[in-house]
Formats: structure tokens, sequence, C-alpha cells
């Protein structure tokens, strides 16, 4: 689990939140995603996609699962169990300079 905000801003996607439904709706170029706090059904361009575990609340930050984020908006994440690095891996022209975010903050 991943601070929401943090990750799609990193990944140059654009949030809102509706607090009186308790969604968060991330955009980036022609995709859209929304989730509700605390359902582990979650939306794509309209589609529902399954997410291992419900977004949550903890310390004040919406938390979701990082492999969902970063595959919903078309990465690839890696685990390098010897360094217990995670990578998040995207095109040429994703989500942010180089193509490329990463690293173990994530």
């Amino acid at each position: 689990m991943v601070p929401l905000r943090g990750v799609f801003e990193k990944i140059g996607a654009y949030l809102e939140y509706d607090a009186a439904n308790h969604t968060v709706t991330a955009k980036r170029a022609n995709e859209e995603i929304e989730l509700r706090l605390g359902d582990k059904i979650a939306k794509k361009n309209g589609a529902e996609i399954i997410m291992e575990v419900p977004a949550c609340i903890v310390g004040g930050s919406t938390m979701v699962p990082l492999r969902f984020v970063a595959e919903a908006l078309g990465g690839k994440v890696s685990y390098d169990p010897a360094s217990n690095t995670v990578s998040v891996q995207t095109s040429p022209a994703g989500f942010g300079p180089g193509g490329k975010s990463g690293g173990g903050g994530l």
C-alpha cells in the first residue's frame, strides 16, 4: 500500500476527491481511474477492476495497492528482493520525465 496522492502526482495524474461519496478520481491523458474508499472495485475508463485490497485511510493519507495504480495507468511493477526495491516502469511517453518512476519510496 502506498499513498495515493504521491504516486498519482509522481506519474503525472490530476486528482479530484468527492468527499460526499468518498470517491477519488485520477486523470492522466485520456485515462481516468475512479475508486471509492473501502471498496475493492475501481474503474478505469468505466470498466471495473478488482483490487487486491480496498483503498483506505491511514494517518490521514489515502493508501492504495501500488501494483493496481501503476498497472491501471499503463506501467509495470517489479520487485528486487535483493535490494528490497520496488520499481515502476512506464513508456517513454508515459508518466514522467524519462518515462520512469521508481524506487523504494513509492
